[in-house]
């Protein structure tokens, strides 16, 4: 009887014990899940993209429901130190929660309400502490992250957006200015700059961060192209001769680099030799066909660029 005693008495100290740190960590991890839950569902949820929403969701769920068996774990452990007792139907509803994913309940048992209080008290703060040291920081780094790219987007955004009206801008401008100057290629350009831009708009009705930072990128990198090949154009047009010298000149570079790496040179390159010739007869024509010579010039640097391209990505 003694024996009882003495553990029935130790029990009840760890009990005791448990339930201090265990409220320490309930008052601590309750009010981090609960900022959690806010801002993935009402603050930043609709920038998060369908994975992202998914893993968090995953992660708070489990949190809750750790927190949750901590609790009713807390309320077994008070009643056992008022009691002395432990309420079988209530060890077995709270069993479940407890278990380790390898675990099986019915393998879980004990003949002592001691025993039984001493399981459930390491339990509780295994997983209590398992929230507050792992899910709470994950979920704090993981919001944190869309936190900071949300914030960075609508920067991203308005200079892509910027960038854009520059373009079309500059259109209107070489058109009024110099007439005579085809902007067929990049008039073409400017089109597909629009579709993205279309995209774009869409992202950001979706408000998905990811999404909108990517079509942003596209469009300020399209918009770039429109300026470019219309600044081209216009520099064409006034000295091709120059202008021929210096995309012979970056093709030489670019042949000498490819080859420096020992890598193959693409057919985007020679295609571009080819075009950017093409470009040089025509305009050196008596009566030079100024649109198809712009055209070709247009489409020239554009290869160039894409072969360019290839040798950053190693092929």
């Amino acid at each position: 009887m003694l024996f009882w005693n003495r553990q029935a008495r130790e029990a009840r100290e760890f009990a005791r014990q448990v339930r201090a740190e265990l409220v320490d960590v309930l008052e601590q991890c309750t009010a981090a899940v609960e900022d959690a839950r806010f801002r993935a569902d009402k603050a930043l949820g609709g920038r998060l993209a369908e994975g992202d929403v998914q893993e968090v969701q995953r992660v708070l769920r489990a949190a809750e429901d750790n927190l949750d068996a901590c609790r009713r774990a807390l309320a077994m452990l008070e009643e056992y130190e008022r009691s002395g007792d432990v309420e079988p139907t209530e060890f077995s509803s709270l069993k479940p929660l407890l278990l380790h994913e390898d675990e099986d309940a019915r393998d879980v048992f004990f003949d002592t309400a001691p025993e039984v209080v001493r399981w459930v008290g390491g339990r509780a703060l295994e997983f209590g502490r398992y929230v507050r040291d792992t899910q709470v920081p994950w979920l704090e780094e993981a919001l944190g992250t869309v936190r900071d790219a949300a914030a960075s987007t609508d920067d991203i955004v308005a200079q892509a957006e910027q960038r854009r009206q520059e373009a079309l801008d500059l259109l209107k401008q070489i058109g009024s200015e110099h007439p005579q100057v085809s902007l067929a290629y990049s008039e073409d350009a400017a089109a597909s700059m629009e579709e993205l831009y279309q995209e774009l708009q869409a992202a950001k009705q979706r408000r998905v961060y990811a999404e909108v930072q990517d079509a942003a990128q596209r469009l300020g990198e399209a918009a770039e192209a429109v300026i470019n090949s219309a600044e081209e154009a216009v520099a064409f047009y006034r000295d091709p001769q120059e202008k021929v010298m210096e995309g012979r000149a970056f093709l030489d570079r670019l042949e000498e680099e490819y080859r420096r790496q020992r890598l193959e040179l693409p057919e985007v390159f020679y295609e571009a030799q080819r075009t950017l010739e093409e470009a040089r007869r025509e305009a050196a024509q008596p009566q030079p066909n100024w649109d198809e010579a712009i055209r070709l010039y247009n489409h020239a640097s554009g290869l160039a660029a894409e072969a360019a391209d290839l040798l950053e990505e190693g092929h």
